[in-house]
């Protein structure tokens, strides 16, 4: 890789492919530097299995967040978790941690939009888990994990440890969540992804202390 590949691919995060076989790349490369759109490059043919690895996560993450900082200069959010604020997690919670939500918290602890929802501390989630649990929520589950919720918050964003990729659905506090709730994204990874995607291609706007919401017109792919 030359010292172009390198610097480019450093600051231009995922969206369009390219291959790195094709003689027209660099040209394609060039053309998508001067205008400040996101690239890829990929093996030609070949096609990524399953969800994002960590370290492609981990650029979603960041993504995500480099996103709402380019909209209001003085969005900030959580600090990544540190050892023992995960070490007081597994404690705390005794369903298995997803990796996805792991890598979104070493990142970033809580304070992401996602839409109308913002992403949760730890200490909220910690909270958020013993609260439910202790009350006996209609529909709560051990194997639940929320990880975003509303400002009151009366519903949150959970992942579901027990199902095999860890589904996610939106659990309200105030009706619960049925056995056949529709499933709002097949894993976390998956939701960040998908929706880190429709913020660079600009299917989204932010409104500040609201969140972000659907532009006109836009429709998800």
């Amino acid at each position: 890789m030359d010292l172009f590949e390198s610097n480019f691919e450093t600051h231009f995060p995922t969206q369009i492919e390219v291959v790195s076989s094709s003689p027209s790349t660099e040209l394609v490369k060039l053309a998508l530097f001067y205008t400040k759109m996101p690239v890829v490059v990929a093996e030609e043919g070949n096609k990524r299995a399953g969800g994002p690895s960590k370290s492609e996560l981990r650029q979603v993450v960041l993504d995500i967040k480099s996103w709402f900082e380019r909209q209001d200069p003085n969005f900030k959010c959580g600090s990544p978790m540190t050892d023992v604020d995960f070490q007081r997690m597994g404690k705390a919670v005794d369903a298995q941690f997803p990796a996805a939500l792991d890598t979104l918290l070493s990142e970033v602890n809580g304070g992401l939009w996602l839409e109308d929802k913002k992403t949760m501390t730890s200490d909220e989630i910690i909270a958020a888990v013993q609260s439910n649990e202790s009350s006996k929520r209609p529909g709560w589950k051990a194997s639940h994990i929320p990880f975003a919720c509303d400002d009151v918050p009366s519903i949150y964003l959970i992942v579901d440890t027990a199902t095999e990729r860890g589904e996610v659905y939106e659990y309200d506090i105030d009706d619960g969540m049925e056995e056949d709730s529709p499933v709002v994204a097949p894993a976390l990874d998956a939701f960040l992804e998908t929706y880190r995607d429709g913020l660079l291609n600009g299917m989204f706007e932010y409104i500040e202390d609201c969140g972000v919401t659907e532009k006109m017109g836009a429709s998800r792919k």
